[in-house]
């Protein structure tokens, strides 16, 4: 029994002792204030092997191709100092700085992360170049926001950096937010010199969120002493999704079709009342056809009449109405489309061109 023990305790001994262990010395490095064309600047982070093993270090990544990390490659002895290093280049870089080194090792854990902290100062033509529209002096990389297809019933995310170009702290905000339309930012607080993202969020929220919808948001910039605004314009393109239907409910699915692609109403007269025309929406699948919403590219054609459940062999009259006043000759062409977002989910979407000419 004494002798079990003994190779017990043995055994125990040897794995208390195999072990690879890393104190760091510092896992973050700051090189504080340096120009965007000054050239790469060196960091360096320090460790110790406290365990009884030799210390790998296996690889290393970077989470910016800007930062490059570089460490020893042999067998770090149980006890001996080591050093890892990073060269970061601040070509293309604005702003308040943070990057992430990760070093994969053998130790116990075996992945370890690093940061590079700092700021680095923006040459005016990158601060003109990547954030040219400007409130106040909170920057914007563009001066709208576009979110292509949302499908119904998720919600899509698209960011917009800003930057702080001033001297004071600057707090992104938003006024006239649309139903469909939600945001944050990060940080809720930008530095001076300080990148950040504003998040858009688009989800529908209604009935009326098929197919284009157009709106807008006025983004604020908040200081001490002032609260510059811009109104951007925000595009969201809601669809619905069929993914999941199954082979007999697409046979039984109901089929748009348009009495009309082109519809011509030609010349309006000055003075005139308007132009009133139609169309029609045919149903030739099996089951209902649900006309979601009709809208026009314009607000001078407006959409009068229509039936929205549309049973199978019959169809929809739909009426729409030219408004002769925001033609004139100096633009005489009426040039509109008029779209149709349905259940059909073959063509959920069908669209009509419609022409005049004023006089």
């Amino acid at each position: 029994m004494r002798r079990l023990f003994f190779i017990m305790a043995v055994v125990t001994a040897i794995f208390v002792r195999a072990e690879v262990k890393i104190d760091w010395i510092n896992t973050s490095d700051d090189f504080g204030r340096i120009a965007e064309d000054g050239g790469k600047v060196d960091l360096m982070y320090r460790g110790v092997n406290v365990g009884d093993e030799p210390l790998v270090i296996i690889n290393s990544k970077s989470s910016c191709g800007c930062t490059r990390p570089s460490y020893p490659r042999g067998e770090i002895a149980p006890g001996d100092t080591f050093c890892v290093t990073a060269a970061f280049d601040p070509a293309f870089q604005v702003g308040l700085v943070t990057k992430k080194i990760t070093l994969t090792t053998n130790a116990e854990p075996k992945s370890h992360s690093l940061t590079v902290k700092g700021i680095v100062l923006a040459l005016p033509s990158t601060v003109e170049t990547r954030f040219p529209v400007g409130i106040g002096d909170m920057r914007l990389e563009k001066a709208s926001v576009n979110f292509g297809d949302v499908t119904r019933g998720k919600t899509k995310m698209v960011f917009l950096d800003v930057y702080n170009n001033g001297t004071d702290t600057i707090k992104p905000a938003w006024r006239n937010r649309p139903a469909h339309l939600s945001l944050s930012s990060s940080p809720q607080r930008l530095e001076p010199l300080e990148k950040g993202v504003i998040a858009f969020y688009a989800s529908a929220t209604s009935d009326e969120h098929y197919g284009l919808v157009t709106d807008s948001v006025t983004i604020v910039a908040e200081s001490s002493n002032s609260a510059d605004t811009l109104k951007i314009p925000v595009t969201a393109h809601f669809v619905e999704y069929f993914g999941d239907m199954t082979d007999r409910q697409l046979a039984d699915a109901p089929i748009a079709r348009l009495s009309d692609s082109l519809i011509s109403c030609g010349q309006i007269l000055p003075n005139a009342e308007g132009v009133e025309r139609s169309f029609s929406v045919e149903n030739r699948g099996k089951s209902t056809l649900m006309i979601r919403r009709i809208y026009a590219s314009s607000p001078y054609v407006k959409i009068r009449r229509y039936k929205e459940k549309v049973k199978s062999g019959k169809s929809s009259k739909i009426t729409f109405w030219i408004d002769p006043d925001m033609y004139s000759p100096d633009a005489p062409i009426v040039d509109e489309t008029i779209t149709v977002v349905t259940n059909d989910p073959q063509n959920p979407e069908l669209s009509v061109r419609v022409t005049a000419e004023y006089f």
